[in-house]
């Protein structure tokens, strides 16, 4: 609970300071044309300049943007994949599940690779990191059920991913 406070109320300075300059902005083309209209700004068209921009920077990974922004959607993107500000032990059991998932091609590996190894540093936001590891996770869910006909909800396999019996079995597997 404390991590989704905390980025919630990261985001949300973001999300001020994002539209300040955008009425600042509108501002200034009010003064030059007293006939335009304000811009309304909504949350919704915050997150989705977040993502955009994340899909932006990461086009690999543009396929999966529906998918990856529907597990933040009840969650006013809280990050998943973080506690605090460290990254929690799910993610650590999603990278070496993926990891050891045969055929799965992870764009955009080194960068997650990155998020794991406890000597490098990382330039990546708390936001893009939980979001590459949010792509990571869609990839590898639907790899784990391509032989799957019926529609699969994230959402749900995420909530059944995320329980401390996850961690038990992978570290059962690490000790054998």
């Amino acid at each position: 609970m404390k991590t989704l406070y905390s980025f919630t109320v990261i985001l949300g300075l973001s999300f001020f300071v994002s539209s300040y300059n955008r009425i600042e902005n509108s501002n200034s083309l009010n003064t030059k044309t007293p006939n335009s209209t304000a811009v309304t700004i909504n949350s919704n068209d915050d997150e989705n300049e977040i993502s955009n921009d994340f899909f932006k920077r990461y086009s690999d990974l543009k396929k999966y943007k529906s998918d990856v922004m529907s597990l933040y959607k009840n969650r006013t993107l809280g990050t998943i994949w973080y506690d605090e500000d460290q990254i929690n032990e799910f993610a650590s059991v999603l990278y070496d599940k993926a990891k050891k998932t045969n055929d799965l091609v992870i764009p955009y590996q080194k960068e997650i690779d990155l998020l794991f190894d406890s000597s490098a540093t990382t330039n990546l936001s708390k936001t893009d990191a939980d979001m590459l590891l949010s792509s990571l996770y869609i990839m590898y869910a639907k790899k784990s059920n391509s032989e799957t006909t019926k529609k699969v909800s994230y959402d749900a396999m995420l909530k059944d991913f995320m329980n401390y019996s996850t961690i038990e079995e992978v570290s059962r597997t690490r000790r054998q």
